[in-house]
């Protein structure tokens, strides 16, 4: 795989030339005083960024790559509830409940990570009217995005389950119908529950009726009309 980072050394977060949008509504005196008590990390497909129950005193902000963010039962099993990636923040409700983090997070590609300060980032929103809006914003839409994905796991059928997952990917992670490589049957399966065999089946189904092209390593949606219906109907 082609590496995601450039030679060059991080710089401040006020000159950083990989700055999410985001931080454009602070200041330079915001952004220094970010800048003091970040610092970045590089990850590799399949390491943990962070593990469910443990301590949290960062927010994470994602420079390059993606991360899956989900959720571990008592029994070692795992049910992804989001794809992240760049320019996206991960921790947000975790700095304001207890300082624990309620899910695990692991690198799906080739990941750099900015960890900044949660006392820091929260003065901060406090302090920025516009920042600390957006901010909400941002919190509010990924939990109605939860909700939606909680929706659907307990009430559709396989086949609604695993098209809502199709979409959710090309339209709200990927923005195009050729989803990446590291989505997976295995993944695929944590994300909606459904058993292996019948997601690889269902996958197939949808590739012989040309509503997807399934193979070893892609999936793309070819009739996103078709996907949407049976996204519906189940």
């Amino acid at each position: 795989m082609r590496s995601l980072f450039s030679n060059r050394e991080c710089r401040q977060c006020v000159d950083c030339d990989q700055q999410s949008p985001l931080f454009k509504l602070l200041s330079d005196d915001e952004l220094k005083l970010l800048g003091e008590v970040r610092y970045k990390v590089h990850f590799k497909p399949g390491e943990i960024i962070f593990k469910q129950g443990t301590s949290c005193f960062n927010i994470l902000s994602i420079r390059s790559g993606f991360v899956k963010i989900y959720l571990e039962d008592e029994t070692n099993r795992n049910f992804t509830i989001k794809i992240s990636g760049t320019d996206e923040l991960i921790g947000k409700t975790n700095i304001f409940l207890d300082y624990r983090h309620h899910y695990s997070v692991a690198a799906l590609t080739d990941v750099e990570v900015c960890f900044m300060d949660a006392i820091a980032f929260k003065k901060v929103i406090f302090g920025n009217q516009k920042f600390g809006e957006f901010y909400a914003k941002s919190w509010g839409e990924n939990n109605v995005l939860m909700w939606s994905r909680m929706l659907s796991v307990a009430h559709k059928q396989m086949n609604g389950k695993i098209a809502d997952i199709l979409l959710y990917l090309s339209n709200d992670v990927f923005k195009n119908k050729k989803l990446e490589s590291f989505i997976t049957s295995k993944l695929i399966v944590e994300m909606t529950g459904v058993a292996k065999d019948n997601v690889v089946r269902t996958l197939t189904k949808l590739h012989n009726e040309k509503v997807i092209r399934f193979l070893k390593d892609e999936i793309t949606i070819l009739d996103l009309d078709k996907l949407e219906e049976i996204s519906i109907t189940g």
